[in-house]
């Protein structure tokens, strides 16, 4: 159902041409213009099996994904607070000032560019306060910033399921961020240990992940071998992995190396794993608390060049083993303390 209110004019006031669209019932096809929505507001409150495309949608319904690869388009603003599921995309935005909001629950695909929310463009942002289970990525930004007033930014406050990255920053943008105040659980298949909770990737310069909250799984934060040069990641809450709480890769897809840098001002409890892992350049810091129960090293530079890293503890390094040697691994600076087990 569509209605339609025409331009209306007087001596001091417009009211331009706007069209709203409401469901509640069922449609098999598609709400709007899933690829170039035009200047309208729609509303579900029923079953859309194709999805909805428009300026500003709301989802308090079923959304199931479009031919296009996403339920919910919007080029201004859109919220779901009822359920989206698609074998793709869950809501995106591509457009200057976009903004995504989830309140409900989106289940989204498995394909490794499948995204719960997904933002491209300027300034745009997305926020979920509600439950994303990706197949694949949660929450994602790419676009091609070039400074700070252009960039965009992703925040959870809710829970994300991940069997691939919680939170990415991916494409040639620069200064986008993530945020992560609630829950982010990144879990792989086949206990392959390479879901990662908060990730950059290829390349962006100074692009920056922080998180606040929790994220359990198998890898914490990780900045990969193509996160561009100069960029961070940031621990305040807990991180709890079996593989590596905090990664810097280090070398660049053009074999030059990177000053990607990660900070734990928190705790990562990295069980049998690896606390902070630097592979072949970068930084890492330690002001928080590292436990790892001895099987690996709590802090481990490998393969790297003298010059183009640096390794430094100013924290606790608490060791559930009576073995001091698995406090570090290759050439660490600890000002901090170690705590050991032993009888």
């Amino acid at each position: 159902m569509i209605f339609t209110k025409e331009k209306i004019e007087t001596w001091d006031v417009t009211v331009e041409k706007v069209k709203i669209g409401i469901n509640i019932g069922t449609i098999n096809n598609t709400q709007g213009n899933m690829y170039t929505p035009i200047d309208t507001t729609l509303y579900n409150y029923g079953v859309i099996k194709q999805g909805q495309g428009a300026a500003a949608a709301y989802n308090y319904g079923f959304l199931s994904q479009a031919a296009s690869g996403k339920a919910q388009y919007v080029t201004k603003i859109g919220y779901n607070y009822g359920i989206i599921a698609s074998t793709q995309n869950g809501q995106l935005t591509g457009k200057q000032f976009g903004k995504l909001y989830n309140y409900g629950i989106i289940l989204s695909g498995s394909y490794s560019g499948d995204s719960g929310q997904s933002i491209g463009g300027f300034n745009t942002y997305a926020e979920n306060n509600g439950i994303i289970n990706a197949g694949a990525v949660g929450q994602s930004i790419s676009n091609k910033a070039r400074s700070k007033e252009e960039a965009s930014n992703i925040v959870n406050k809710g829970t994300i399921f991940t069997k691939l990255s919680g939170q990415k920053i991916f494409g040639e943008g620069m200064y986008n961020a993530s945020y992560n105040y609630g829950v982010i659980s990144a879990v792989a298949e086949n206990s392959t240990k390479t879901a990662v909770g908060q990730e950059i990737t290829e390349k962006g310069e100074n692009n920056k992940a922080f998180n606040f909250g929790k994220i359990i799984g198998d890898n914490g934060q990780k900045l990969s071998s193509q996160a561009g040069y100069g960029s961070s990641a940031y621990n305040y809450g807990t991180i709890e992995t079996t593989s590596k709480g905090q990664y810097v890769a280090g070398m660049q897809a053009d074999q030059t190396f990177s000053n990607d840098k990660v900070y734990n001002y928190g705790t990562i409890n990295a069980g049998n794993g690896v606390g902070q892992y630097l592979e072949k350049s970068g930084e890492i810091y330690n002001f928080g608390i590292i436990k790892n129960d001895g099987t690996d090293y709590a802090v481990k530079v490998e393969n790297a060049v003298d010059e183009k890293y640096k390794a430094e503890n100013y924290g606790v390094i608490d060791l559930s083993s009576k073995d001091n040697g698995k406090a570090f691994s290759g050439n660490i600076i600890n000002r901090g303390f170690v705590i050991t087990q032993n009888l």
